[in-house]
Formats: structure tokens, sequence, C-alpha cells
């Protein structure tokens, strides 16, 4: 059961991330042919994985993730001009 709690919130960032307006980015149409995959990577990504690897390392997968991207956003962020 603890694996399947993984799917929303994987969900909702998916579906932000294809779907949201933001910055200069314009989403596509909401179609099947675009909600289907989501969807099944959204599976892929949550349940299944968390299943094979376990609730706790899929959760320590997703702080190391995180934190990546962090600190990518973080190293291509120019210094502020004063």
């Amino acid at each position: 059961m603890a694996p399947l709690a993984t799917l929303i919130p994987v969900s909702l960032a998916l579906g932000l991330l294809m779907f949201g307006s933001y910055g200069t980015h314009r989403p596509p149409a909401m179609t099947p042919g675009r909600i289907v995959p989501v969807l099944a990577l959204a599976v892929l990504i949550g349940p299944v994985t968390a299943a094979a690897i376990g609730l706790v390392m899929w959760l320590v997968l997703l702080v190391i993730v995180i934190a990546v991207i962090l600190m990518v956003a973080v190293l291509r962020t120019p210094p502020l001009r004063h």
C-alpha cells in the first residue's frame, strides 16, 4: 500500500512539468495521447520503483535527485550585480 502512495505526488509533479504554464514554456493541449504516457511514466517512477527498491530507498533517491537539481540550478544562476 505504501508504494501506491507515491503515485499521487509523482503524477502531480510530472503533470506540472508537462502541462504547466510557467516562464516562456507554453503547455501543449491535454489530449489522451499526451496524458497516457505521463501517467505511464508516473506509475513506472512511483509505485513500481518504490516496490522494487523499497519505500525508504525511493525516498533517499528522491532526496538525492532534488539535491542534484538544486545544485545545478544554483551553479547556473549568475551572481547578483549591485
